[in-house]
């Protein structure tokens, strides 16, 4: 079964109302909202305030959602965390984050790892049990973190990624023997321009 997970973000309220509201997220990361607002992403460890029992708590995994479409930051040490994910306030049951801010970062869990995808609505070809990873690393001075990509190989086969804070992107796959045939920048009308950065690509394959 296919179930879609949204991305959190700082301000997002709980299900159990009365004015309780994710109080934090990412000094890194950022999604915009539906009115263009820039809002922090937010992570499982992040706290959140509870309206019923007047307290702030830790978010924790909530929902089943397969750990790798979590992205992890080395930074915030931290997954990032989903609509459905709990808060540890005092009440019982604890209430849930609503993903209400950042609904055009979306996670679509079909059972297999890296089905991410991002407001595109492209999700990525299932990878189970892979063993091998590919590397790309752009060489565009600006940060070009969040970029969303897609590398095509010769088996007809794709991958999605993320660029990273080090402008790099890396695909798990099953099996290496099917040569990149091409990179294909994914840009929408929730992503900021990047300059020449469809220039710049450097196809140096560092695993």
């Amino acid at each position: 079964m296919t179930i879609t997970y949204y991305a959190v973000v700082e301000g997002d309220p709980l299900d159990n109302g009365n004015g309780g509201r994710v109080l934090y997220g990412s000094n890194y990361s950022t999604i915009e909202d539906d009115e263009g607002r820039a809002r922090r992403q937010t992570y499982l460890g992040h706290k959140a305030f509870c309206g019923v029992c007047k307290t702030d708590g830790p978010i924790l995994a909530g929902v089943p959602i397969e750990t790798s479409l979590r992205g992890f930051d080395t930074r915030e040490n931290a997954w990032e965390a989903v609509g459905g994910d709990i808060v540890i306030c005092k009440c019982e049951p604890h209430p849930r984050v609503m993903s209400v801010y950042g609904r055009s970062v979306m996670y679509i869990d079909t059972g297999s790892a890296n089905s991410w995808t991002g407001a595109n609505n492209r999700a990525a070809s299932p990878a189970a049990n892979t063993t091998h990873w590919i590397k790309f690393r752009l060489s565009e001075r600006d940060s070009c973190e969040g970029l969303q990509c897609a590398a095509h190989f010769a088996d007809g086969s794709s991958e999605y990624g993320t660029f990273d804070a080090n402008n790099a992107v890396r695909f798990e796959r099953a099996n290496n023997g099917n040569a990149c045939t091409c990179i294909e920048l994914i840009f929408d009308e929730n992503t900021r321009a990047f300059g020449s950065v469809a220039e710049s690509i450097l196809l140096a394959i560092v695993g």
